[in-house]
């Protein structure tokens, strides 16, 4: 489809609030029988729905704390899934002045609800848990206590973590908590990456076609699936890059600085150009800078950040290379007259 879930979650909230247009009512409907899982959630949305609009919340909730509970119980699935029937409410008889407000309250709770109930849905029946980051960093502590960082992709794992894995389709930091009995693997596609006792760094999402392993400390052992006896280590500082086409391992000093700044937000500009800057700014606030002429591609720039927001590094580019920075919905474009 188009759209995000998100949008279409809002979408099927606007319909039982009675706020969808004709037009979004169309777009819900093709939704719907797009798929069975759709047509599961829409019918589950259904059932919260009227469990809630029969009914008041009571005056003295503050909707603001039950808000915030409900979606820490999303972020933290682990404290219990969200019953509908559960929720603070008493019979039906909401004056005509709160109505309107209660449609609102209804249809935000329906679908927090909802949205916990697919949580479950895709994670907890299977046995195993699912970690997704498009647009922002998603932090973890696994069952094991160790720590993962995810910038980008997914992460699966079992929910009892017996055998200590995980696989991995995207770009994350691990501290890793170490146990010589049961090491921890990542499945990278391809290849394993096995904890010895490390912090390190996987990206199988690299645009060069290849998984690159960073290890920031400790150390690890990397293999390929069918040739698990052929083990490659890295120490602490070392990088490691496995071509996908060619199934080959080739390993280096890590030169560079950045490699978690989407994690630490602390930024090294040692003399790079801003055609390098800008994809990292990128990938690190996951923003959308543009250049809107090529001459400015080339101006260069030395500099710390530590821990900075988008606002705070622009203007610092503004300021020192003389650019102009012009925001709109889309995302943010440069233009300049170069540098010498």
């Amino acid at each position: 489809m188009e759209h995000s879930s998100e949008y279409y979650f809002e979408l099927i909230a606007k319909y039982f609030a009675g706020e969808a247009s004709e037009k979004e009512k169309e777009l819900l409907s093709v939704w719907i029988n797009h798929s069975a899982e759709n047509r599961k959630l829409f019918n589950e949305y259904s059932r919260t729905w009227n469990i809630i609009s029969n009914a008041k919340i009571e005056s003295e909730i503050n909707i603001d704390n039950e808000w915030k509970n409900l979606e820490l119980k999303i972020k933290n699935p682990s404290e219990g899934k969200i019953n509908p029937e559960k929720l603070k409410i008493q019979p039906a008889g909401t004056s005509n002045k709160t109505s309107f407000r209660f449609l609102k309250i209804a249809a935000a709770i329906a679908l927090i609800c909802v949205s916990s109930y697919l949580l479950y849905y895709y994670s907890g029946t299977s046995g195993k848990k699912h970690l997704v980051a498009q647009n922002e960093v998603i932090e973890c502590v696994l069952p094991d206590k160790s720590q993962v960082t995810l910038n980008t992709g997914t992460i699966e794992y079992q929910e009892k973590f017996k055998n200590r894995k995980v696989n991995l389709n995207g770009e994350a930091f691990f501290d890793v908590v170490h146990d010589e009995q049961k090491p921890f693997c990542i499945d990278a596609g391809d290849i394993i990456v096995e904890d010895i006792g490390t912090s390190f760094y996987v990206n199988t999402h690299s645009s060069e076609n290849k998984v690159i392993i960073i290890l920031k400390e400790g150390k690890v052992a990397l293999y390929k699936k069918d040739t698990p006896s052929e083990k490659y280590f890295l120490e602490p500082g070392e990088k490691a890059e496995y071509s996908i086409s060619g199934k080959t391992f080739t390993t280096s000093l890590n030169n560079d600085n950045n490699y978690i700044a989407w994690k630490t937000k602390d930024l090294v500009f040692n003399d790079n150009s801003l055609n390098e800057i800008v994809p990292l700014l990128n990938k690190v606030y996951h923003s959308n800078i543009s250049f809107k002429n090529n001459e400015i591609r080339n101006c260069k720039l030395t500099a710390e950040f530590k821990n900075q927001s988008l606002e705070s590094v622009l203007n610092v580019l503004r300021a020192t290379l003389n650019l102009t920075i012009t925001r709109s919905d889309t995302g943010v474009e440069l233009s300049g007259n170069g540098c010498k």
